[in-house]
């Protein structure tokens, strides 16, 4: 009864040491998260690549939201050749979906970090097209094969091949892999523990030949002082395991 004790304490010291230490990670604060939060926040300039769907959008409105985003707005050529310039100013860019998954991707293949973040605010969607000639003969032979692509998921197979690395930065800021992950506690972290108890000979046969004389002292009239001092001995050996496995904490 006393063993299962004495590993269930240590146990729970564990757990409530991951606890605390989980607790204490702050969590990371995501200021933009939408067009609105980036005109509100208001400490964050903004862009929009040239000739884009995004830029009729804003350029044609004349008046309201989009209005107030077009005019606080400058143009980049190419969001692409602006992701050093994006990180090192700190600017956002307003472009399509899969050209910020380039960015991420080539970004964490090179650096092994995740520097960029995608808003959840969608603020557009739009489909897209080859354009040809009208009445061309290539349109139907195109129409074909693309069909072809798309049903056998050739599509799909080479846009994630463009965008291998993407998948590790696609969480919310501070939950990348490395980060604020969960400890799993194995027997094997807490193998040392529990090796330190009981894997002391020289303790275990001391307190076998002491145990003659505490019956002794015991039946003398004397078994306090017998009980205290083996009270402190055993404490050594918890106060220990604590430590041990506080140590190994993150």
């Amino acid at each position: 009864m006393g063993t299962w004790m004495v590993v269930s304490l240590i146990l729970s010291s564990a757990y409530q040491g991951i606890l605390t230490s989980l607790l204490a990670v702050p969590r990371v604060e995501v200021p933009v998260d939408s067009l609105q939060d980036l005109l509100d926040y208001g400490r964050m300039p903004w862009s929009v690549e040239y000739g884009t769907a995004l830029h009729q959008l804003f350029g044609d409105a004349k008046s309201g939201f989009y209005k107030k985003i077009h005019d606080g707005s400058f143009l980049v050529t190419s969001s692409f050749e602006e992701r050093e310039r994006m990180k090192k100013e700190r600017f956002a860019i307003l472009c399509d979906f899969f050209s910020m998954k380039l960015i991420m991707s080539d970004d964490y293949g090179k650096t092994g970090e995740c520097s960029y973040y995608i808003a959840k605010e969608v603020i557009w969607s739009a489909s897209m097209a080859f354009v040809f000639q009208k009445d061309s003969d290539v349109t139907k032979h195109f129409n074909k094969w693309i069909v072809m692509m798309r049903e056998s998921g050739l599509v799909d197979r080479y846009l994630q091949e463009a965008t291998t690395n993407v998948t590790a930065c696609m969480v919310p800021p501070g939950e990348e892999a490395g980060k604020g992950s969960s400890l799993v506690l194995s027997f094997l972290d807490l193998g040392g523990v529990f090796l330190f108890m009981f894997g002391d000979p020289h303790t275990s046969k001391h307190e076998e030949k002491d145990a003659p004389e505490v019956q002794k002292r015991e039946d003398e009239g004397a078994p306090f002082a017998r009980l205290l001092a083996r009270g402190n001995h055993a404490g050594g050996h918890v106060g220990s395991g604590f430590l041990q496995v506080a140590v190994h904490q993150p």
